[in-house]
């Protein structure tokens, strides 16, 4: 006659694999996905995003110059003065695209 196997647990148990994922959450809907604070997703995009290139000298100095003048022709109240900053943007403009060709030359 064979030896009964001796459990150190009056039963033997059934090994069970983990909860799936739907198990997991109808067990403990607290765990299901909450929203990124603002932190992880900046850091999340910081790491999707490639460096952009800095700009500096001259050229950055001119695109902010374009920019104020283009907020200030919108803002004009008298037709001389809107003249004026239009007459600005032109000069400005042209400086940027004398430059542009200048690097294109160079390149």
């Amino acid at each position: 006659m064979a030896e009964e196997p001796q459990f150190s647990n009056a039963q033997p148990t059934t090994q069970r694999d983990l909860p799936t994922l739907e198990e997991a959450l109808q067990q403990n809907p607290a765990d299901g996905p909450r929203p990124l604070t603002i932190a992880e997703y900046r850091a999340r995009q910081k790491r999707k995003e490639p460096k952009k290139h800095k700009r500096s000298g001259k050229r950055v100095k001119l695109l902010k110059q374009r920019r104020l003048v283009k907020e200030m022709t919108q803002l004009a109240r008298d037709e001389a003065s809107r003249q004026r900053y239009k007459e600005r943007l032109e000069d400005i403009e042209s400086k940027i695209s004398q430059g542009a060709k200048q690097r294109k030359r160079a390149a």
